[in-house]
């Protein structure tokens, strides 16, 4: 057996190889040795430390790895006791804590136990072993950690249970770095290291007596293989110091409880990894600084489910282009206007809110020429507000999902800027008639050779395709208008249903410069489509129609003007219920008989 200079213990260790009888004789041999005081002593069912287990019978020092204890593995597959260190006697230093066995081992007492790094590890792995799951315990009253980097090693078959009462440090530039397959739990009342701490692979829960505040910068991930930090408080906290840095990084996942906390961030980075709020977590930004919440998030590929952002006094959250979406499966709250600032990553959908989008006294500006999708099938009037605060498309698209009972915009319009795209299904419905004048509309401000584009429908976030669907404008109860200023363009994608693209209960103000564009398939099957309905007239013809890009006097298709019974309507300006439809025909065939 190859021994550390400094201790050692006085029989090898066999080889897995070894039949069943040598362990036998071996563990005769130990009880044996173990009675004379020269070996590892067996006191009171279980293994003890001692003075005279350790060569020249002195205890490992600072630059030591204990190993503890590599020998009594073989006893402990034959006797019923476990194994258990039985305290310490006096504090120790040492260099590192290895736990080489499979069945346990408890280290405690009240003294401070200061160290760089624990191990626990299968040291003679079988079959067997491996379907076993061992838990040592460190119980000292403190474990201090020295060095630059104390890493907590746990392989797949082992827990490491910290029941040290206070982790903190021995050294100044420590950073606890978790590795390994294995589990640590960490309770404790606290946590007092203020470096970095990075959980990169395996789990890491952090429990403790209603106080389970990081001291320190936190980084989950980020090392190839998957991560996970789990904190399990008893009462609400914060996470971590206001000027600390939470990175979530791929392959991380950082788990809350559902406590309802504000954790309060001054940086939060997640890039392709993944944030689980638990149900009613949430974090604050501002540009106010630590004093008020964090003052940036920036996410990358992320995830963040079962929470809430909130973004106060214009915070800064970033996103930034990436091959999967940054989602957000909770709410994304806003007390401000707000620019939203989406770049066109490789995904087709770069930013999905699958949940509320709430505001309250201002608008809130969607920039940058990514894809936005808001997500929220549940949920009636997402959008509260003052009256006439706008929702600006300003750039890129927006989309807006909700079942046929409604999103519902508050009272606020949606207006889009030449060169953007606004799109969806569900319902928009504004403020009554008599708040202000009238609000919720969508309007389209196109500009010659750039044209403002409206696509009802339902996109993809995986693929980025538009599947049909209807987008309903105001209900029975009030009128909401869709206004062109000029050069929009209606997409409608149509299929085998028939289904409406847009469904207005009020009135369709088209311009003299518009289009009409539909989309289907390579060869749309015989029928009448209905592209749009309307309750309140309409203004003006489209001034070009294509079907599939191609002009549509190119195509057998057509497209009519229709009020509500059906009959074609002649003027350029109509005031009644009506529709329009497109008509592609039935492909005749000619049959010659000779």
């Amino acid at each position: 057996m190859k021994t550390n200079p400094r201790f050692s213990v006085n029989v090898a260790v066999p080889k897995p190889r070894f039949l069943l009888s040598s362990l036998l004789a071996m563990a005769v041999a130990l009880l044996a040795g173990a009675a004379s005081g020269d070996e590892i002593a067996y006191k009171d069912g279980a293994w003890q430390w001692n003075d005279a287990s350790w060569e020249g019978g002195a205890r490992p020092g600072p630059a030591d790895t204990a190993l503890i204890p590599e020998l009594p593995i073989l006893k402990t597959r034959f006797d019923s006791g476990r194994m258990q260190s039985n305290g310490l006697t006096q504090n120790e230093e040492i260099q590192t804590l290895r736990f080489a066995d499979l069945y346990g081992i408890k280290v405690q007492e009240a003294y401070t136990l200061t160290l760089n790094g624990v191990v626990c590890d299968d040291m003679f792995p079988t079959s067997e072993d491996t379907a076993q799951v061992a838990t040592n315990v460190i119980a000292t009253t403190v474990l201090a950690l020295k060095g630059d980097e104390a890493e907590f090693y746990v392989g797949s078959n082992h827990v490491l249970r910290l029941d040290a009462n206070t982790l903190q440090k021995a050294d100044e530039g420590v950073r606890l770095v978790k590795t390994g397959a294995g589990t640590v739990l960490h309770g404790g009342a606290a946590w007092n290291p203020t470096n970095t701490f990075w959980v990169k692979e395996g789990t890491y829960v952090r429990s403790g007596a209603s106080y389970p505040e990081f001291r320190s910068d936190i980084v989950v991930g980020g090392a190839g293989k998957d991560a996970v930090l789990t904190v399990l408080p008893s009462a609400n906290q914060s996470l971590m110091l206001a000027t600390a840095v939470l990175d979530i990084r791929e392959k991380g996942r950082l788990e809350l409880p559902a406590l309802g906390k504000y954790y309060y961030l001054e940086t939060l980075k997640i890039d392709h990894g993944v944030l689980d709020g638990g149900g009613d977590t949430s974090f604050c930004m501002s540009n106010q600084g630590a004093t008020e919440c964090g003052t940036e998030y920036t996410l990358d590929g992320a995830t963040v489910t079962n929470a809430t952002l909130i973004v106060v006094w214009q915070g800064l959250l970033t996103i930034v282009p990436a091959d999967i979406p940054s989602a957000i499966y909770g709410s994304l709250s806003f007390n401000t206007g707000y620019d939203i600032d989406v770049p066109d990553g490789t995904a087709p959908v770069d930013f999905l809110v699958s949940g509320n989008v709430v505001g309250s006294n201002r608008g809130i500006n969607k920039d940058g020429a990514g894809t936005m999708l808001i997500r929220c099938e549940d949920h009636i009037d997402t959008w509260g507000g003052t009256a006439g605060r706008a929702f600006n498309v300003y750039n890129g698209a927006l989309f807006l999902e909700s079942g046929d009972d409604g999103i519902g915009m508050g009272t606020n319009n949606v207006v889009v800027a030449a060169g953007a795209t606004y799109g969806g299904v569900g319902r928009h419905v504004g403020a009554p008639v008599n708040l202000r004048g009238l609000w919720g509309n969508v309007t389209l401000n196109g500009a010659d050779g750039n044209r403002a584009v409206f696509v009802p429908g339902r996109i993809d976030p995986a693929t980025g395709a538009i599947a049909p669907g209807t987008y309903y404008m105001g209900n029975s109860e009030q009128t909401n208008n869709v206004i062109s200023t000029g050069y929009a363009e209606l997409r409608c994608h149509v299929d085998a249903t028939g289904a409406s693209c847009l469904a207005v209960n009020g009135r369709l103000e088209l311009s003299a410069t518009d289009r009409l564009a539909i989309v289907g398939p390579a060869n749309i099957p015989a029928g009448t489509y209905t592209l749009a309905t309307f309750t309140n007239g309409f203004a003006n013809r489209f001034a070009d129609v294509t079907v599939n890009g191609v002009d549509l006097s190119a195509t057998k298709g057509s497209v009519a003007y229709l009020d509500a019974q059906g009959e074609s309507i002649s003027d350029a300006n109509y005031d009644g219920a009506g529709s329009i439809v497109y008509t592609m025909p039935e492909t005749m065939t000619l049959v010659v008989f000779r």
